[in-house]
């Protein structure tokens, strides 16, 4: 975070906010050494992952490059509790 703070503090004048900060991936952190957000852009996908305490994914949002998308939650056991996606032909999924 400090490193975003830092880059924040090189772009415009003082107390104006930057425009725009491009980036393809930004981890942020639970102090403690592990990610507990994670925001990227790769490959045609872009997604979302949120961690719980141990590490774990209990949340996982993407947009892939076909259109389609899917949002996950697991439990504290990384099983798959809700599902959702919906596909470029119109097919929308739900699972649980």
């Amino acid at each position: 975070m400090a490193l975003l703070l830092a880059a924040f503090a090189g772009m415009g004048q003082v107390g104006q906010a930057p425009k725009e900060l491009v980036l393809e991936k930004l981890t942020i952190s639970d102090g403690k050494g592990g990610p507990t957000i994670l925001l990227m852009s790769a490959a045609g996908i872009a997604g979302i992952e949120i961690f719980d305490q141990r590490g774990h994914t209990r949340i996982n949002a993407s947009v892939e490059a076909d259109d389609s998308s899917h949002i996950s939650h697991y439990d504290a056991t990384a099983k798959d509790r809700i599902v959702t996606g919906t596909y470029s032909n119109g097919l929308a999924v739900v699972s649980h």
